[in-house]
């Protein structure tokens, strides 16, 4: 049987100083607030990809499964 697949849509604003400190071990997570007013944490790991110098911008697409299990991460 396959999984239903579900979508938040979060903005985020993460300084490459604040990015820095969770990828040292302050926190693995990253409490964020969607869109519909919903809160989703998820790990920063999945971020990677968008990071730059400046840290991380953007409205993004979290897509997960009705088990929770992460997807993929799109930026919008």
């Amino acid at each position: 049987m396959q999984d239903k697949h579900y979508a938040l849509y979060v903005n985020l604003t993460l300084s490459n100083e604040k990015l820095e400190r969770m990828y040292a071990g302050s926190a693995k997570t990253v409490l964020a607030q969607c869109s519909d007013g919903r809160s989703i944490r998820f790990p920063v790991g999945i971020l990677r990809p968008f990071v730059s110098h400046q840290g991380v911008a953007g409205e993004f697409q979290i897509v997960f499964t009705d088990e929770h299990k992460f997807v993929a991460i799109n930026r919008v």
